[in-house]
């Protein structure tokens, strides 16, 4: 959980900073960082990822947010909102992933 903290300030210094391709470095190492131990998270730790990641996902490009879908939409436990956001993305090829493999949506 220590690496978690770390991301924390990491999120908090991309988004102030504007800073696009730090944004989706630190989405990036996020989506690994959650997807790499999902199935040890509460449901409480999945709702903190869900609202960081969902802020960067904000702040990402088109391809950024694709890599994302494709990252959690097999995930079982993935962040309900991150998801529902992405499975509602005008672009095909970011809400395709979610919509045809996550079991978060309903």
């Amino acid at each position: 959980m220590a690496e978690l903290n770390s991301f924390v300030g990491d999120v908090e210094q991309a988004i102030a900073s504007g800073d696009v391709e730090r944004c989706k470095r630190t989405l990036r190492s996020l989506t690994n960082l959650f997807v790499e131990h999902a199935a040890a998270f509460s449901e409480a730790h999945v709702a903190m990822f869900d609202e960081i990641i969902g802020r960067l996902a904000r702040q990402a490009d088109v391809l950024a947010r694709s890599d994302l879908s494709a990252s959690l939409a097999e995930v079982a436990n993935a962040p309900t909102a991150t998801v529902r956001n992405l499975a509602h993305d005008d672009n095909v090829r970011i809400a395709q992933p979610v919509l045809e493999h996550s079991t978060r949506l309903t």
